[in-house]
């Protein structure tokens, strides 16, 4: 919906100084998901450990609660971030959704949007005549004005009504835009039988906006992420689950009935 740069601007209004986002970023999660027992946001932490015999390093990742107020600590746990993304792996996981209802739904839609979209061009030749009509007859109110058939105060009363009916046309003619739904609801399909895939191929950016659209609710308590998924993607599951549990096609078996 909007660029990085409008993106960044808005991050210096709110924040007050220069936001930095990192492509490369170990700790991708931090910063937007919610302590569920105290309401701070869960933050990241590096820590490199030296080994005095070898002399090498090795480096350990890990959210926690950023705890907030000193007098008021929370008691939540550190998690290391390979078991955090762990967790995440298998939310995504939970919200996949069988490639094969997908196409189906997709199927659906399609016909649903043909049939719409015959309508939709029916109401649109009919707002088409409806604003030419509207035209002749502000150009005839016009003329009447001229010619002095109208007081002033009648004039001005009788165009604001036309322009309130050619406003409210206009304003309706614009709702109809099943085109760009198909698209956006194709998008959205793709979207999601690809989700995984797309989610690990994204930057540490993007996976944030990802996993925040994808959720309603993301919170964290007793080393467990807690996720709720929105209703589009609930529904989706719950269809799935149903096709599977009772073994149906999605499409009816032809019969002589």
């Amino acid at each position: 919906m909007i660029t990085w740069a409008e993106f960044d601007r808005v991050q210096d209004i709110i924040g007050g100084k220069k936001y930095k986002k990192d492509d490369n970023d170990p700790l991708p999660y931090k910063g937007f998901i919610r302590c569920k027992e105290c309401g701070h946001i869960i933050t990241g932490e590096k820590h490199t450990k030296k080994y005095k015999k070898s002399g090498k390093e090795q480096t350990f990742y890990y959210y926690r609660c950023s705890k907030g107020q000193k007098d008021n600590l929370c008691k939540q746990p550190y998690l290391k971030a390979d078991v955090f993304n762990a967790q995440v792996d298998e939310y995504l996981s939970s919200i996949e959704v069988d490639p094969k209802l997908i196409d189906w739904v997709r199927s659906v839609l399609k016909r649903q949007n043909a049939e719409e979209l015959g309508y939709d061009r029916k109401q649109r030749e009919l707002q088409t005549k409806r604003l030419n009509d509207l035209s002749t007859r502000k150009e005839m109110l016009f003329k009447m004005k001229i010619e002095g058939l109208y007081s002033s105060e009648d004039f001005e009363q009788k165009k604001q009504a036309l322009l309130k009916e050619e406003e409210d046309i206009k304003s309706m003619s614009q709702r109809g835009r099943l085109e760009y739904w198909e698209g956006v609801i194709n998008d959205s399909l793709d979207f999601v039988t690809t989700l995984k895939a797309k989610f690990y191929n994204a930057t540490p950016a993007t996976k944030r906006m990802i996993l925040e659209a994808l959720s309603s609710n993301l919170f964290f308590e007793n080393k467990m992420l807690e996720l709720d998924p929105k209703t589009s993607f609930i529904l989706l599951k719950e269809a799935e689950k149903a096709a599977s549990d009772e073994k149906i096609s999605f499409e009816p078996i032809n019969s002589a009935i």
